[in-house]
């Protein structure tokens, strides 16, 4: 009997079945809401647009291995905190996005010619060069030869897969770099001024005022007497809210930060050991008086004065007359030194190394004969695989110890081959140039102590801090209780795109927790990195929808109320010295200041002070000569003046150098990549849901 006959056999047990799937689902919603409408693979939506995780997670790993490709070039190991990363590689795809639709709009796009010329042009990008030579290819040609010719190159399709990736990878990051050069192009000349522009621009530059004036600035009206209130600092708010604009949620947390480092009993501890080291070290040969200490390390050289490490040669006399000595204490690394002996070698040489295309005695012996003859190696292209002339290297360099005793101990001028019974390929020939005087030679034991905290000092930093977050268990009492306990409380904002706070490396978890909303008076269990260098514990003050932040924030505060006190001064100023006298004169008689003269320009020349009063030069330039102008609140002054002559320039503008001048200052080289990143993100939704995404 087929299925579909015992549906319709058995209707009340269906609709019991249909019934109990419908709750189940309805249960699942309701405790898993966000389940039921989620975009679980959407990590951010940019004005719409939606940038999917394995985007980022392609883009992310790329930008992993040009950092470690950075440090790798530099003999490093990439330091990069990678939640930094994470938000340097999410940064980057929304402004790429934001970048894209824009150029879409204008009808600005990258040929694949243009991408062509940028790979294998007469001028090939320096992006291509970093990427070939970090996957370990010669060229862009054998690159791609491999990735897209992989059969004929005897590439796995595996490996050719992941090399096409890369490829793609490549085009598309130089793709990016042309369109933003195009945009910052397109962007920047339309700041193009004009010569009249230039010209008066020029003009106002070089016009100097000369005025008589009275200056009263803020600091003649106390505190006490300004007496700022809340409605003052909240008029200040107003004017200067746009500074505090917020585009998504945010919380304000405050965090304290303890460096792990050593602390007076590690250090006496590492004097003590310093000190037996330094006996032990007089008292027996060689380095055998800390051989039983493993926090010494040591490092034989031997070697020339200028190859010693500068610290040793600076002190090389003394080292050689004391044997042992101290050389230095540098961030937290004790130096010791050794003096163990001085011979003579010789150091320089020039070298000639010829290698041959067959590993046969005879044709070696042949090569020898035609070189000693006078034939050039670069003529004997059938038989020499490479050479290289007139190499100058150091016999004491460990990386030349192989050869080191026969070069020393070879003729001048003379071609020779090493045997295989030598312990040599048998197929390189060799001629010393020539050989320099052998110089003094210096065996020295140099030997480090790294000074790190304690177990006792770790659990001691810890447990004072532990000890402090239990007995100030609310965002307010932490912050109010650190000053007298030693601690300096540190403010932050953390949103849902932040993966680190104020950028401390390893921050990701805490970054997390402060930007959850439920957490609004708590305080943060302690963190600490992998490497042991700081404990790090955190409270959220306040919590912030987006829009802006409100006054009550102590960034903003500490920001506005200088301006509100400022400003509330100038005014009182203004007010009481309003209407004292007709002119200058009277106005200085009536409230008994000085009068004094300046000359004062837009380019800066003359009084400084008043130089640097933008509202004052406004008010200046548009007075004519003679006209007295009454006690008026500049930026950051109250000013009655008289304009007493104007100077024009002192030579006529010239169009080949004051243009460049104006464009110097006015022009497009004032448009930068940050501003067009500004630009672009103005006034655009974005949803950044990054965080969502990141493991603690």
């Amino acid at each position: 009997m087929s299925a579909l006959e015992q549906i319709r056999k058995r209707p009340a047990l269906i609709i019991s079945i249909l019934g109990l799937a419908l709750l189940l689902f309805i249960l699942t919603a309701i405790s898993n809401p966000e389940k039921l409408f989620s975009d679980p693979t959407t990590i951010a939506k940019v004005d719409g647009e939606k940038i999917d995780y394995t985007q980022f997670q392609n883009r992310h790993h790329m930008l992993m291995e040009q950092d470690e490709q950075r440090a790798r070039a530099n003999g490093q190991t990439s330091k990069t905190d990678g939640a930094l990363l994470e938000m340097q590689t999410m940064n980057s795809i929304i402004d790429e996005v934001l970048l894209t639709k824009k150029l879409e709009k204008l009808g600005i796009t990258v040929t694949d010619a243009e991408i062509t010329e940028l790979i294998s042009g007469a001028q090939p990008h320096p992006l291509v060069a970093q990427y070939v030579q970090g996957l370990g290819f010669p060229s862009a040609v054998e690159f791609y030869n491999f990735a897209f010719e992989p059969e004929n190159n005897g590439v796995d399709p595996e490996s050719a897969a992941m090399l096409r990736n890369y490829w793609m990878q490549m085009e598309n990051s130089l793709r990016q770099q042309l369109l933003n050069t195009k945009y910052q192009q397109l962007f920047g000349y339309t700041l193009v001024p004009n010569k009249v522009e230039a010209k008066n621009y020029f003009t106002e530059s070089q016009t100097v005022d000369t005025i008589r004036y009275v200056r009263i600035t803020p600091a003649a009206i106390t505190d006490a007497e300004a007496d700022l209130t809340d409605a003052d600092i909240e008029k200040m708010y107003q004017q200067e809210k746009n500074r505090f604009a917020l585009t998504e949620d945010q919380n304000l947390i405050n965090y304290i930060k303890v460096n792990i480092t050593p602390s007076e009993a590690d250090r006496a501890q590492a004097m003590a050991e310093i000190d037996e080291a330094l006996t032990g070290l007089r008292e027996f040969p060689g380095t055998e008086g800390i051989y039983n200490n493993l926090k010494f390390i040591v490092d034989n050289h031997n070697t020339s004065a200028d190859n010693l490490p500068t610290a040793i040669a600076n002190r090389l006399e003394q080292l050689e007359a004391d044997s042992v000595m101290q050389i230095s204490f540098y961030d937290n690394v004790y130096t010791l030194a050794k003096f163990l002996g001085k011979d003579k070698a010789v150091d320089k040489v020039k070298v000639d190394v010829i290698q041959l295309v067959d590993n046969n005695a005879a044709t070696t012996d042949s090569v020898i004969s035609l070189l000693a003859s006078g034939v050039s190696p670069d003529s004997l292209t059938t038989l020499v695989a490479q050479s290289m002339l007139d190499q100058e290297v150091s016999l004491l360099d460990p990386a030349m110890s192989a050869v080191a005793e026969m070069l020393t101990n070879a003729e001048v001028g003379k071609y020779f081959a090493p045997t295989v019974e030598e312990g040599f390929p048998g197929n390189v020939i060799y001629r010393v140039a020539s050989k320099e005087a052998p110089v003094d030679v210096y065996e020295i034991a140099e030997i480090k102590y790294t000074l790190e905290p304690s177990n006792a000092t770790i659990g001691d930093l810890r447990d004072k801090l532990s000890t402090f977050a239990f007995n100030n268990h609310t965002a307010a009492q932490f912050v109010d209780s650190a000053a007298a306990a030693g601690y300096t409380v540190v403010p932050a904002y953390v949103g849902k795109s932040s993966l680190a706070v104020d950028r401390v490396p390893e921050t990701r978890s805490l970054a997390k927790w402060g930007a959850n909303p439920d957490n609004k008076g708590k305080v943060s269990e302690i963190v600490t990195d992998a490497a042991g260098t700081y404990f790090m514990v955190a409270a959220v003050t306040d919590v912030y929808d987006k829009g802006f932040i409100p006054a009550s924030d102590p960034f903003v505060k500490n920001y506005i109320t200088p301006l509100a006190l400022a400003q509330k001064k100038l005014d009182i100023i203004a007010e009481r010295f309003a209407g004292k006298g007709d002119n200058l004169d009277a106005f200085a008689a009536a409230t008994n200041l000085p009068i004094e003269t300046a000359a004062v320009s837009f380019s800066g020349q003359g009084n400084n002070i008043l130089s640097a009063d933008g509202k004052l030069l406004g008010i200046v330039a548009a007075t004519p000569v003679g006209v007295y102008v009454a006690p008026t609140a500049t930026s950051n002054a109250v000013v009655a003046f008289e304009k007493v002559c104007t100077t024009a320039p002192a030579r006529e503008f010239i169009e080949t150098i004051d243009m460049n001048d104006f464009m110097r200052h006015m022009g497009h080289p004032m448009f930068s990549a940050a501003n067009a990143q500004s630009i672009l993100r103005h006034g655009k939704e974005i949803d950044n849901r990054i965080q969502k995404f990141s493991n603690d």
